[in-house]
């Protein structure tokens, strides 16, 4: 949902964390309710707890807002450039890692005082994650020197009693144990820091973009600050769990090292040397993924900016058939952004690859080490070693590359985020309160430029507006009229003279804004509900007929950028919430444009002059008829001031705008037709009652009465359709659509012979070292006795030295091959990886550009980005190394694990089946909850990227409302509803972390007392109870990370389901075919319909009924009608945004049996709101190259565009910003014109396509149509009755039917006609107007006929 400005309903289910008692916390009990409830019950927002009072949005970007601001400050003090860093550093607690040192310096000599340094910690800092970490790594550590005594006991020369080997097992145990609580504190409590370091960057990008100026805004796109929120900030997630690991790995090495430096002596040397050659190695690595992440995310700003604009104008591309060029864009820059993904990913391939080798490696170099030093290899001292090599593994291999990789990446994000809040921000001046008599606007002298290199967009402007003053400004079509507003509101910067404004301001933009929320919330803007003022306001800007016609009122939700209402209406809920905000001062740009005459007139008059006398008012329009009530006008031209003053001190200076008037004024009455009461688009027609139509209110509510209808002005909850979601497991297909992506079969095959060929070998070079130990003992041994035997010492020696080669050449062989597999593993794994995210958004892509056109009408552009930002974000960077994650850990350690195991005690096989039952239970418990929570996290994402969109199309609206404090507000609410879903998914995780540690350590409690029991009934040797011990331990992080990504990895897997859901929408029909039409078709343009029928989706209702037309070649047909009577979808049937039934023929040819494009492309369309996207001028123009530069400014001259584009830096290749937002509206539309005489199309459709021009640009657009398109057939939907009156015939709709479709001047003969009611609601001086239009039309063919026979 985007913004509805109303605060979001908490639901009252306080979190349950805020009453846990301590061990609730450390085990997360405080869970179980909700875990209960998720495994009966499809888990919904309402089901999830309230935010806790230091994770909500607003909370958390004051604190960081405060921060930064500070280091501004005190970055000016220094004269040096600002750190966002050090701004976090200061917002949230990081310095506690120099605590956390002090700690871990005490709990290691004192270890005893741990319970005391931890309760004194908690009370002065907080439960904060360094502390748990340090004594976590340091249980490891001691729990290695206790595992030593516990080996020693299976020594044959042991002296030690059982008693003994029960307290060293004891040890080993409690260790673990300790180990587990910690471990999962610290992430918890990492995690959650990483949380709202995220929703503090995100809050404070969304502030910082309400106050960007233009040239701010011109140093970053829509895509960038999308991206700066989708992905880059979850960064932070990751990168905080790890980060305290790159300096706590220095530490913890060098205790290592001294214990084994005691064990072995400097042996220990050799596997040293190795293991400090990882840090450079990781260094280097996070060097790199710096690098890459900086050239992935501008690519991905790219790559989203254009997606946005194209999901927000699908409609304009398929009427236009550029589905094509833009999947030629988006290709070209998602093969850029994955060459550079897919580099990432071969770091991560080679980063990762260590980890299933390293600690081998080590005890190969330590083991020749020991050896060649003429020790005696024994199994203590081999699974010593081990066992604190693999006390360092997490540390080596997993959390030292991953803190240097996550942090890397969110080194640059800082960098990113920095950048974008040292942008240059809008200077709004000072406004004074209303309350002073001096409310008003002063313009003096000012010079103002959008772009330096194109001159001065204002020149020497100035004139002030006081009081109750009305101040008209006018001039054609680029002239600086809305520029003027835009420079009074601040968005244009002054570069001379000065502006000032006292009161507050309400601003109607030239281009309607509305958002996705209810026509109500539209108007309210934010504001409490008041009845009174709501329905004059709705009275004063004529709304209350529309509101009437619409299928709940004005609770009735408009799409995205309102499409569900038409032009007209747009502009009046625009004006509606102006007149609702009750400004002091009203700036109006050209409201009167999309309104018919007779509206203009009760707008002007009820409103403008009604409403709103007694305040100052700046009106820029093209009508000028209203200027004469102005108390003053203003005339621009070229953005220079041609005449100020009043209508007869103008005339009487001879103006040029008189001879304007004059022209208008003879007209008048031509024009003075009111706006039909059929204004809509097709959405209202289907949408609004298919889609989104519910179940009348109850009556008997407090209503507004007009015209013996009723308004229902009670409040009522609007709910945005909610987002598609799946439900239950994530399916098989789901990880073999992925696995399918990755390369079918033969990737399948690759996968599970590389993990199988690993597992295999790791086991295989553990077993060795158990057996080897304990040969060497033995031999050892045996030489000892055969030494007393007096045996030959040379053929001692070389006995001992053949034996030692031999198993160290099968140790050499067995590890040289682990280290070739898992590099090879790896590499291919990551690369296959790249494919599969370039093949799934590839395919969805294809899916949604093909989609029909009611999946963006009834979709927030927010809700389909966030699939191509956030989903395929999630697909690139951290599904690959989950899926890594689980097959290493489950298929190649934990299952070799569990074998070896087993093999060497079977009596393990007894507590190993109970608890993997148990670990099943647990699982199935788990995972129901959390994938209903993690579909809701990824759902309640959608409504913040919908938000930030929706500001960012209407950015100048709302800051000149001074709503910015409420849409922040707004966007905190949407944040604090995703940060619920997102802290419950992250303590879900520590809650199955927990448990899954837990049984792990009930399995090595088990291994550690079962071998106490087993050296005497199964007389179990040093090495092998060294190796089981050891494996055992090894659980601690293998076997709960592997499941919990397990978990994460179906959980992930959502990002695929959800690419998969839009990859499998229904497509339109081919857009090319093998029936073919003519390549000259259509030669004349004729179109013929035959019980024709039209609904939107597979099961909405009729909204065409049955017609039967004939329209003649090169024929002007006008259609009108009541709103939701059929006429604009009249005109999507024509393009066939939806298959029809019936049977519909141009020029012969049966238009559902050919091809999309080729009925489209042949079928030109002048669009009421014209439709512009970033990029080269020729390329808006001419997608497919198709003309030549000579056509294109050929087409440019006749629409008067050329001298103004050629002035222009890089003339046809000048670079449109989005929307086309540095044109004005006018030039924009002649560019759509332009399009349209490139086109050179038989059959043209007019959308009120002059609503939006001044007089002479609307009298040109008139003429070119009539000259250039004199031999087509021209269908106009008609919002002004002038516009289709001289028409050859007029189609009039009602409820889906055909009314009737003849001539104008006939069809007024009969008083009972549908056409002659709509003109006589127009009242009676305009019926007249119109009827004596419709009989000049009417002769003058006549006269026409008469001269051809």
């Amino acid at each position: 949902m985007v913004p509805t400005m109303e605060k979001e309903r908490m639901t009252k289910r306080p979190s349950p964390m805020l009453s846990a008692n301590i061990l609730s916390k450390m085990l997360f009990w405080w869970l179980n309710p909700l875990l209960t409830k998720g495994k009966e019950n499809k888990l919904v927002v309402e089901d999830m707890f309230n935010i806790l009072p230091e994770d909500g949005s607003a909370h958390l970007s004051i604190a960081l807002e405060r921060a930064w601001n500070k280091e501004l400050k005190m970055a000016e003090l220094r004269g040096s450039k600002p750190s966002f860093m050090k701004a976090l550093f200061r917002a949230f607690p990081l310095s506690f890692a120099t605590v956390g040192c002090i700690a871990f310096l005490e709990v290691h000599y004192a270890y005893t005082m741990c319970h005391y340094i931890q309760k004194s910690l908690i009370v002065l800092f907080g439960t904060y994650p360094f502390f748990f970490l340090f004594q976590q790594q340091v249980s490891l550590v001691i729990q290695t020197i206790l595992l030593r005594g516990l080996i020693r006991y299976f020594s044959p020369e042991s002296n030690m009693t059982q008693w003994e080997g029960y307290m060293y097992a004891t040890g080993v145990s409690l260790m673990y144990l300790l180990s587990v609580v910690f471990h999962h504190l610290c992430f918890f409590k990492a995690g959650k820091l990483g949380m709202q370091v995220r929703i503090a960057c995100c809050s404070m990008v969304y502030k910082k973009t309400l106050r960007l100026s233009q040239a701010g805004l011109s140093e970053t796109t829509p895509g960038h600050i999308v991206n700066l929120i989708s992905n880059d900030v979850n960064k932070f997630d990751k990168a905080l769990l790890y980060i305290n690991f790159a300096w706590i790995f220095p530490i913890v090495i060098i205790i290592v090292f001294v214990i084994l430096w005691n064990i072995i002596g400097p042996s220990c040397l050799a596997g040293f040397a190795l293991l400090l050659l990882l840090a450079p190695t990781n260094i280097g690595l996070g060097t790199l993924y710096g690098k890459l992440r900086t050239k992935t995310a501008v690519r991905t700003d790219k790559r989203i900016r254009i997606m946005s604009e194209l999901i927000s104008g699908m409609r304009a591309v398929k009427m236009y058939c550029w589905e094509k060029p833009f999947a030629a864009i988006i290709s070209q820059l998602r093969r850029e952004e994955i060459k550079y993904i897919r580099f990432t990913s071969y770091a991560r391939g080679i980063s990762a690859s260590p980890t299933l080798f390293t600690t081998n490696i080590m005890m190969l170099s330590n083991i020749v080490a020991y050896i060649m030093g003429g020790n005696t290899l024994t199994p203590e001292s081999v699974f010593t070693m081990l066992a604190l090599y693999n006390s360092t593994w997490f540390l080596t291999n997993s959390a030292l590359p991953l803190a240097i990789q996550h942090g890397s990446e969110a080194k640059v994000t800082i960098r990113r985020i920095q950048n974008f809040l040292l942008l240059d921000e809008l200077d709004r001046g000072d406004t004074g309160a209303s309350s002073s008599a001096a409310v008003g606007i002063l313009v003096n002298n000012i010079t103002a430029y959008w772009n330096m290199r194109l001159g001065p967009t204002l020149k020497d402007i100035k004139f002030e507006l006081l009081g109750n003053e009305l101040v008209a400004v006018i001039g054609p079509v680029g002239a600086g009229k809305s520029s003027l507003l835009m420079a009074i509101l601040k968005e244009l910067p002054v570069t001379s003279g000065r502006i000032h404004t006292r009161g507050s301001i309400a601003y109607v933009p030239q281009q309607p804004w509305v958002y996705s929320a209810s026509l109500r919330q539209n108007v309210l803007f934010g504001k409490e509900f008041n009845q009174k003022r709501y329905w004059d306001v709705i009275q004063a800007c004529a709304l209350n007929k529309d509101i009437e016609d619409l299928p709940h009122g004005d609770h009735t939700l408009v799409g995205e950028r309102g499409v569900n209402l038409s032009g007209g209406q747009k502009a009046r809920v625009c004006l509606a919430r102006a007149l609702y905000f009750d400004a002091d001062v009203y700036l109006l740009d050209d409201p009167l444009n999309a309104v018919d005459t007779v509206v203009g007139k009760h707008i002007f008059e009820r409103c403008i002059n009604g409403f709103l006398k007694g305040k100052p008012r700046i009106l820029v329009t093209h009508q000028l008829q209203y200027i004469q009530a102005a108390d003053k006008i203003l005339v621009l031209k070229k953005g220079e001031t041609v005449g100020l003053g009043t209508y007869p001190e103008l005339t009487a200076a001879g103006i040029d705008f008189v001879s304007l008037v004059t022209h208008y004024n003879k007209h008048a009455e031509e024009d003075d037709t009111p706006e039909l009461p059929a204004l809509n688009s097709p959405r209202i027609e289907s949408s609004a009652k298919h889609f989104r139509k519910k179940p009348s209110s109850a009556m008997g509510k407090p209503t507004a009465e007009t015209n013996g209808r009723s308004l229902d002005l009670t409040e009522k909850k609007v709910d945005q359709p909610e987002e598609m979601r799946s439900e239950g497991t994530i399916g098989w297909r789901v990880y073999m659509a992925f696995l399918s992506a990755c390369g079918g079969p033969p990737a399948i095959i690759s996968i599970a012979l590389f993990n199988i060929s690993c597992a295999v070998v790791l086991a295989s070079s553990d077993w060795w070292l158990a057996h080897w130990s304990n040969q060497e003992e033995e031999r050892m041994n045996m030489l000892s006795q055969t030494a007393v035997d007096g045996t030959n010492e040379a053929t001692k020696g070389n006995m001992a030295s053949h034996d030692i080669m031999h198993g160290i050449y099968i140790y050499l062989g067995l590890v040289s091959g682990l280290v070739v597999l898992s590099i090879g593993r790896h590499m291919s794994f990551y690369a296959l990886c790249v494919n599969a995210s370039q093949k799934l958004h590839d395919k969805m892509f294809d899916s949604v550009v093909r989609a029909p056109i009611y999946l963006f009408d009834n979709n927030p552009v927010g809700r389909i980005l966030n699939r191509f930002s956030k989903d395929v974000g999630q697909i690139d960077d951290f599904l690959p190394a989950i899926f890594d994650d689980v097959l290493r850990n489950l298929s190649i350690k934990i299952l070799g694990v569990i074998v070896i195991v087993v093999i060497v005690i079977p009596w393990i096989l007894i507590p190993t089946v109970l608890l993997l039952a148990l670990f099943i239970y647990i699982n199935h418990f788990y995972l129901a909850t959390s994938r209903d929570i993690k579909r809701l996290e990824g759902t309640t994402r959608s409504p913040v990227i919908s938000h930030l969109s929706a500001t960012l199309q209407g950015l100048s609206t709302v800051r000149a409302f001074n709503a910015g404090d409420e849409f922040s507000s707004e966007f905190d609410n949407h944040q604090d509803t995703h940060t619920r879903a997102w802290f419950l998914f992250l303590s879900l995780s520590r809650w199955l972390g927990t448990r899954l540690d837990l049984i792990s350590a009930a399995f090595t409690i088990s291994v550690c007392f079962i071998c106490v029991i087993a050296k005497e009934n199964l007389s179990l040797t040093a090495g092998l109870a060294g190796l089981v011990v050891t494996y055992s331990i090894s659980l601690l992080f293998s076997f709960q990370w592997g499941v919990r990504q397990s978990a994460e990895l179906e959980n992930q897997m959502t990002s695929v389901e959800r690419v998969m859901e839009y990859s499998q929408l229904e497509p339109e029909a081919a857009l090319e075919t093998d029936a073919k039409p003519p390549s000259d078709w259509p030669q004349h343009g004729a179109i013929t319909g035959k019980q024709v029928s039209f609904h939107y989706g597979d099961f909405g209702p009729l909204v065409l009924r049955h017609l039967d037309f004939d329209i003649k070649p090169k024929e002007k047909v006008g259609i009108v009608g009541r709103t939701g009577a059929g006429k604009s979808s009249f005109v999507n049937m024509l393009f066939r945004m939806v298959e029809l039934g019936g049977t519909v023929t141009i020029d012969g040819v049966d238009i559902s049996k050919i091809g999309l494009h080729e009925l489209r492309g042949n079928i030109s369309i002048i669009p009421q709101d014209p439709i512009l996207f970033s990029g080269p001028i020729r390329r808006n123009l001419d997608p497919f190259n198709t003309f030549s530069d000579v056509h294109i400014w050929g087409a440019l001259e006749q629409v008067q565009l050329k001298t103004m584009i050629s002035s222009l830096p890089g003339q046809l290749q000048y670079v449109l910003s989005e929307d086309g937002s540095n044109l004005s509206v006018g030039q924009r539309q002649l560019l759509c014109l332009a399009r349209a005489i490139l086109k050179k199309n038989k059959i043209l459709v007019l959308d009120e396509a002059t609503a939006n021009v001044d007089t002479r640009t609307d009298r040109l657009i008139q003429q070119t149509i009539r000259e250039k398109f004199k031999e087509c057939t021209v269908l106009t939907i008609a919002h002004r009755l002038h516009t289709i009156m001289d028409s050859d015939r007029v189609m009039v709709f009602g409820e889906g039917k055909i009314q009737e479709f003849d001539e104008p001047f006939i069809l007024l003969q009969e008083k009972n006609s549908a056409l002659c009611e709509l003109v006589d609601q127009t009242g009676r001086h305009n019926g007249d107007m119109l009827r004596k239009m419709a009989q000049q039309a009417h002769m003058s063919k006549k006269r026409s006929w008469t001269q051809l026979l």
